[in-house]
C-alpha cells in the first residue's frame, strides 16, 4: 500500500495513507515523499462503535473503525480512489457501505490482494476451529469479491426520483407499555411514502387492549387490525399478504426506529437491485430513559455470512429488516410455528437457499428493547435452533468455497475436541498424582502425630 501511494504521489497526485497498525518503518518512510498520513489510533470514535455484542471480535471492530475514519477523511479530501487490503477484513464494512449506497458513491474502491488469512493458516498447518476465523475468512473473501475488480452494483429498481411505497407491519401482543413509543418513532420517519399495519394478535391483557384502541385515535393514518391469536410468524404474514409496497418492513412493537431508518433502508435497496433483504446494526437498551442517556447494553452487528456459519449463529440480522415484498412472498414468508422462536433467522436462511442475497447496511438504524420476557429468551433454545437447522437439511448444493469451509471447520472442531480431551486427561493424571502425594504426606503426618501422642 505504501509503495502504491508513493507511486501515485510521484506522478503528481494526492495520496493519503490511513495507518491502522502500530508505528512502523513503513510509516516513517511515508514522510519522505509528499503523502499525508493519519493514524487510526489518533482518531476519536463514538463509544457505540466499540460496544461489544454477540459474535463480535477485534477484526470486526477494526473494520468499523476504518469505515468511520474513511468517511471523515473522504469528507475532507474527496478521494477518487480508495485502496484497501483484503487481509484482516479491514475494508469489509467499507465495501458493505458502498454496496448498500451509504457511502463512497463517487469513489472507486480497489482491493489489493495480499494473501488470505486462510492461506497463511494452511501454510502453518493450523486447523479452522474458531467461528471468528470463519467470519474473518468470509470478510476477506467479500472484500475481494466486491472490490473494484469484482461485480458491479446492480442497477436501481425504481425510476430516479420516485419514492417506492414501503409497507410496515407491527405485530402487537400484550405490549401496552411500549406501543406508543414504537409508533411515534414510525410517525417521525423522514421517509413519507408508507403504509403501516398495526395488528393486534389477540392480546389478553386489558390494558394492552385499551392502549391499542387509544393508538387508533392518535395515529389515524396507520391501519389498525384485530385477529385471533396466531403467533408472530402468522401475523407478519398477514401484513405481507396485504402489503401494497414494493418493500416490506416488520417492526416489533417494543423497538424504536431511528428517524432515518426507512429512508436509508430504501436507499440501500434502490442502490442495489440484487439485494432481496437488507438488515442493519442495532443498539440494545432496557428502558426509554436509558435510550435518552445513551446507556446501551450491547451492539448487534451482523455480517450477512458466511452461509456455513449461519447454521451455528444468526449471521444475517434481526427481523427488523427491509425485504423485497415479492422475494419474501416467493419463499412463503415467515414460518408459523407457535412454540419456538428464531423465525427471522429462518426466513433469511430460506431466502439464501432460494439463491437470494441478504446484505447488511453497516450502521445502527433502530434500538432494540432487551426484555427478559422476550419470546426468544423464554422458549427452548434447542428447539429454536432445530427450527433453523431444518432449512440447512434442505440444501442440496453448496458453492465450492462453502464446501471447503464446511469440511475444514468440521475437521478443525474434531481436532480441537480431541486436543481438549487429551488436555483434560493429562490434567486429571496430574491432579491424581498430586492427590496421592498429598494423601501420603497426610498419612506420614498422622503417623508422626500418633507416635508422639503414644510416647
Amino acid at each position: 500500500m505504501v509503495h502504491a501511494a508513493e507511486a501515485h504521489a510521484a506522478s503528481g497526485g494526492y495520496a493519503h495513507i490511513l495507518w491502522c497498525g502500530a508505528e512502523h518503518a513503513n510509516l516513517r518512510m511515508c514522510r519522505r515523499f509528499p503523502c499525508a498520513t493519519s493514524r487510526l489510533a489518533d482518531i476519536h470514535f463514538p463509544t457505540t462503535l466499540s460496544l461489544d455484542g454477540p459474535h463480535l471480535f477485534a477484526a470486526l471492530h477494526e473494520s468499523d473503525r476504518v469505515l468511520f475514519a474513511l468517511r471523515q477523511l473522504h469528507a475532507q479530501h474527496r478521494f477518487a480512489v480508495i485502496e484497501l487490503p483484503e487481509r484482516a477484513g479491514l475494508g469489509f464494512r467499507t465495501l458493505q457501505a458502498k454496496q448498500t449506497g451509504q457511502a463512497f458513491a463517487d469513489v472507486r474502491i480497489a482491493v489489493r490482494a495480499q494473501g488470505l488469512t486462510s492461506t497463511l493458516r494452511q501454510a502453518h498447518e493450523k486447523w479452522l476451529c474458531n467461528p471468528h476465523d470463519v467470519m474473518l475468512d468470509y470478510a476477506e473473501r467479500y472484500s475481494l469479491r466486491y472490490g473494484a475488480e469484482g461485480p458491479c452494483v446492480h442497477p436501481p429498481t425504481t425510476a430516479s426520483g420516485a419514492q417506492p411505497l414501503v409497507t410496515i407491519c407491527v405485530p402487537y401482543y400484550n405490549l401496552g407499555d411500549y406501543l406508543e413509543e414504537t409508533l411515534t418513532s414510525l410517525a417521525w420517519q423522514s421517509y413519507a411514502n408508507l403504509e403501516v399495519f398495526v395488528i393486534n394478535d389477540g392480546s389478553t391483557d386489558a390494558r394492552a387492549v385499551e392502549v391499542f384502541r387509544q393508538m387508533q385515535a392518535r395515529f389515524p393514518h396507520f391501519r389498525f387490525l384485530d385477529q385471533v391469536n396466531a403467533g408472530i410468524g402468522a401475523t407478519r404474514n398477514r401484513g405481507l399478504q396485504m402489503a401494497h409496497g414494493a418493500y416490506f418492513l416488520p417492526v416489533d412493537a417494543d423497538n424504536i426506529a431511528d428517524p432515518d431508518m426507512v429512508r436509508r433502508f430504501v436507499a440501500g435497496m434502490e442502490h442495489n437491485g440484487d439485494i432481496a433483504a437488507l438488515t442493519c446494526y442495532f443498539l440494545a437498551f432496557r428502558e426509554f430513559a436509558d435510550l435518552i442517556e445513551r446507556r446501551f447494553l450491547y451492539a448487534y452487528k451482523p455480517t450477512g455470512g458466511p452461509r456455513v456459519l449461519g447454521c451455528l449463529q444468526n449471521v444475517y440480522g434481526d427481523g427488523n429488516a427491509m425485504f423485497r415484498t415479492e422475494a419474501l412472498r416467493a419463499v412463503g414468508g415467515f414460518e408459523t410455528d407457535r412454540d419456538t422462536s428464531f423465525e427471522d433467522w429462518e426466513a433469511f436462511v430460506k431466502l439464501v437457499n432460494a439463491g437470494d442475497r441478504v446484505e447488511v447496511l453497516p450502521d445502527f438504524l433502530f434500538y432494540y428493547r432487551h426484555r427478559d420476557a422476550g419470546f426468544s429468551r423464554v422458549t427452548n433454545d434447542y428447539r429454536n435452533h432445530q427450527r433453523v437447522l431444518r432449512r440447512f437439511v434442505e440444501i442440496e448444493k453448496l458453492p465450492p468455497a462453502d464446501r471447503q469451509m464446511l469440511w475444514n471447520l468440521l475437521a478443525g472442531y474434531h481436532h480441537h475436541v480431541a486436543e481438549l480431551n487429551e488436555n483434560q486427561r493429562t490434567l486429571q493424571t496430574q491432579l491424581g498424582a498430586r492427590r496421592y502425594r498429598a494423601i501420603d504426606r497426610l498419612l506420614k503426618i498422622a503417623k508422626t502425630v500418633t507416635g508422639s501422642w503414644r510416647s
